[in-house]
């Protein structure tokens, strides 16, 4: 079994998906007006969809160049779906991005993709870093693009290095003012949810399980939490931080905090023999995709729980607003339960994680009412 200074890492993937709620023109009636009108409206969202399915630009479908294709095939379950289909699935309509950032970190690359909903904006910073680092100085590294390091942008004026918080903060400005206004405020967000996948590694070791409390077990921690005290954290049991998946050698573990993942299948690296050059890629942007649509359907979920008062109704709110909201609370029904849709356990526990309370609020209010999620 290798040692800990016998693995090195090699390749990582580091995707930050940020979600901003902007739901309130969606439950205001008469509609007010703002720039991208078909986002508060089913038919012409569907319309808009009809329009990215024919790749008319700035708008695009969210699977572009086939990735992540294979989550929304599954995630819909139909084998031609119409637009009508993506949009009771509340599928999201990608945007071109006017920011093209360029890493002025470590040798690697970044993308930022954009996404609407009809209740908000969300966006996707994907980071591949290359590096030849032991456990600990890879995960300094991605604290170090997380936290400080300089991403190039033109910022209109000009280019500048700002960080990966002001990149994120500069496209998501610039998709809220194209969709809802310049004067539009920033809505409600929280926490980025995190994806990371270890591509390739040097002395990984797919036929052994990782060390309760071991070096790998510290470095997974390190990629999830985030926490600048990962070093000295006492760890939780190994058992309390994956998620189950399918049959697999046991040295795989799909590693889950509250606001992150961490894939770390040795038996698939890059550098593997006979390791496709496709599987992890593949794997990284299935899970991204699902992480973003459950981050994106829970911030509906939060809206309505807090607009429903003990009283009010779906009906009282307008049509569009209504069927997100009702589409919604059976959506996440049925990723949390596995059934008719995308099956990941990871998209449960994030379910279970983060918005079981205020799914279950709004399925008490659908039409007709639906059971709790079950535990």
């Amino acid at each position: 079994m290798p040692t800990p200074a016998e693995i090195k890492i090699k390749k990582l993937r580091l995707s930050f998906i940020h979600v901003e709620c902007l739901a309130a023109p969606l439950r205001t009636w008469p509609s007010p007006e703002i720039p991208m009108p078909f986002l508060l409206s089913g038919p012409l969202f569907q319309a808009q969809m009809n329009h990215a399915l024919n790749e008319v630009e700035p708008y695009s479908i969210p699977w572009i160049k086939g990735e992540g294709r294979r989550f929304w095939i599954r995630y819909i379950q139909k084998n031609s779906p119409t637009t009508k289909d993506y949009w009771q699935a509340l599928v999201p309509l990608g945007y071109q991005s006017e920011v093209s950032p360029i890493p002025v970190w470590t040798d690697g690359t970044v993308s930022m993709r954009a996404f609407l909903y009809p209740w908000g904006i969300a966006s996707v910073v994907d980071c591949v870093m290359n590096c030849a680092a032991e456990l600990k100085d890879a995960v300094r590294l991605a604290h170090t693009i997380r936290r400080t390091a300089m991403f190039r942008v033109d910022a209109g004026t000009g280019t500048r290095d700002i960080s990966l918080e002001s990149l994120n903060d500069l496209g998501m400005d610039r998709v809220r003012g194209a969709a809802y206004g310049p004067a539009t405020e920033k809505g409600q967000s929280g926490d980025p949810f995190s994806v990371v996948t270890v591509l390739d590694a040097d002395g990984g070791d797919e036929t052994q399980v990782v060390e309760e409390g071991g070096p790998v077990h510290r470095f997974l921690e390190g990629l999830v939490g985030w926490d600048s005290k990962w070093e000295t954290l006492v760890l939780d049991p190994l058992k309390d931080s994956t998620v189950k998946i399918k049959k697999s050698p046991p040295g795989h573990l799909l590693y889950a905090g509250g606001r992150g993942r961490v894939v770390w299948f040795p038996g698939h690296f890059l550098s593997k023999d006979g390791a496709s050059p496709h599987t992890l890629w593949c794997y990284h942007q299935n899970l991204m995709m699902g992480s973003l649509q459950v981050e994106s359907l829970g911030q509906i979920a939060k809206d309505a729980a807090s607009a429903l008062d003990e009283d009010q109704t779906l009906d009282e709110f307008p049509v569009a607003y209504g069927d997100c909201v009702q589409f919604t609370a059976g959506i996440l029904g049925r990723v949390n339960g596995g059934k008719n849709t995308y099956r990941s356990n990871s998209l449960r526990r994030q379910v279970q994680d983060s918005f079981k309370d205020e799914v279950n609020a709004i399925r008490k209010k659908s039409r007709p009412p639906m059971l709790e999620l079950s535990p």
